[in-house]
């Protein structure tokens, strides 16, 4: 007992909260997890229907797209608050928090207001590729813009998440996704009424309040208790801070619309390529592979901001210990992806029912891969983001976009399962692992003084 607690004491106070992060992320984030598979069935039987389903989670993939074109701003402002939390100058910190709540505002506000217009003269029906005497126009436009509607209003409530970060306590924003999770499948099971039309608004309706409700509770919660000095104030709105923010982010927006462009079109490709219908049993196997790289990710999730200070702090042995033991935690994924595919049927059997689904070995090799594939990116874009190395992600992932589209026109007409799409992007995301990969290994275990450069960018 003893040994165990001077081991402890050795371990100094970052990785101390870096670990007790990960552990409190993993018991909320798993329960985030559990919710989403059981989420699956349940949106089954609200639905009953496989065409509304399909629709539906085609909606979702189109505003999570949309809720990523941040301009960068939220993770530039995480990079900055790192920094002046760690020098405790609150006043910078306010600044550079209210002039990111000012552009969001402005710009959700200025699509909101577009996206009204151009509603009126869209054909839903075409763009979701549903036929209009299944699901009238009138219908699909109405979820899509009150979902629209809620996203948007997520898009400036959100920045508290990078706040949090900064803090060292992403466990909270964790919470806020297990909250919302809860809520959306309470809601699913229990308020099953209506016909499937209705269905369809209900659930747009309570997504949007699902989603921003406890986000806006935790951001009054912290900018009028502890952290108030810190708060959003129209005194100290200063476009210098405001512009040092937009030039980061801007990097981080077009890498943000680059990786969205190869990984969160799969359901739009599918639905066009295929059916709505399609996109269904491609969310079956995209949940049970994606299990693990997503708790690897929960791991990942502390140690961007964890990387941004070790660097400030010019603690750099402390980043290439991190480095080597996120690997290691890499190579046991692969084995558990490994595990996933012999025991696929089972898990489906327990999942969705027995007789419910049958595998496909081509399925499930192809996005066990992808899991893999998604895992290795995780990990150097954590490091990558965390030392400021944006350039070698934005020319990589230009060239996994240009490839993921050619690559799909060019075999758009013998694309015959939705498989082959994904064989598209893995091979697409292939020059990131490669160009990122190398130029991370050269600054985390080359020249301590090119990191010190890395660090100097943060003006």
């Amino acid at each position: 007992m003893r040994k165990k607690l001077q081991l402890i004491k050795k371990i100094d106070n970052d990785s101390r909260n870096l670990i007790f992060n990960i552990l409190i992320t993993i018991i909320l984030k798993g329960g985030s997890v559990i919710l989403s598979l059981l989420t699956v069935p349940a949106y089954l039987r609200y639905f009953s229907n496989d065409t509304y389903l399909g629709l539906w989670f085609t909606i979702l993939s189109i505003l999570t797209w949309i809720l990523t074109f941040d301009l960068g701003i939220g993770n530039g402002l995480r990079n900055y608050l790192v920094k002046t939390i760690a020098d405790r100058d609150d006043l910078k910190s306010s600044k550079y928090i209210t002039g990111s709540y000012f552009i969001f505002s402005i710009l959700s506000v200025f699509v909101f207001l577009v996206a009204i217009i151009l509603s009126q003269f869209l054909n839903y029906n075409k763009i979701f590729n549903v036929s209009s005497n299944i699901i009238q126009n009138s219908t699909i436009r109405v979820a899509f813009m009150i979902s629209l509607f809620g996203i948007l209003l997520h898009f400036t409530l959100k920045l508290i998440y990078s706040l949090l970060y900064a803090l060292q306590k992403p466990f909270l924003v964790n919470f806020l996704s297990l909250v919302t999770s809860l809520s959306i499948f309470i809601f699913i099971t229990l308020l099953n009424t209506g016909n499937l039309s209705d269905k369809l608004v209900y659930v747009s309706i309570f997504y949007v309040l699902a989603t921003n409700v406890p986000t806006l509770v935790i951001t009054l919660v912290l900018f009028l208790g502890k952290y108030r000095k810190m708060r959003p104030k129209l005194k100290n709105l200063d476009f210098k801070f405001s512009q040092s923010v937009i030039n980061i982010g801007g990097l981080f927006f077009f890498i943000q619309i680059m990786y969205l462009l190869i990984n969160a079109t799969n359901e739009l490709f599918i639905s066009q390529v295929l059916n709505p219908s399609s996109v269904i049993d491609y969310q079956f196997y995209y949940k049970l592979f994606t299990l693990a790289p997503v708790m690897l990710s929960i791991l990942l999730i502390p140690i961007w901001s964890a990387v941004t200070k070790a660097l400030h702090e010019k603690r750099h042995e402390w980043i290439k210990k991190t480095y080597l033991y996120t690997h290691i935690v890499l190579m046991l994924l692969v084995i558990v992806q490994l595990i996933i595919i012999f025991l696929s049927q089972f898990l489906f059997n327990i999942w969705l029912g027995i007789n419910s689904f049958t595998v496909d070995i081509s399925n499930l090799v192809i996005m066990a891969i992808y899991g893999v594939i998604f895992s290795t990116i995780a990990i150097q874009s954590t490091f990558s983001n965390g030392m400021n190395i944006l350039r070698a992600q934005f020319y990589s992932y230009i060239v996994g976009v240009f490839l993921k589209f050619i690559l799909t026109f060019i075999f758009w007409d013998w694309i015959m399962k939705w498989n082959h799409l994904i064989l598209i992007n893995i091979i697409s995301l292939i020059p990131f692992i490669v160009i990122v990969t190398s130029v991370n290994i050269r600054l985390i275990y080359g020249d301590s003084k090119r990191l010190e450069e890395k660090e100097k960018l943060y003006v």
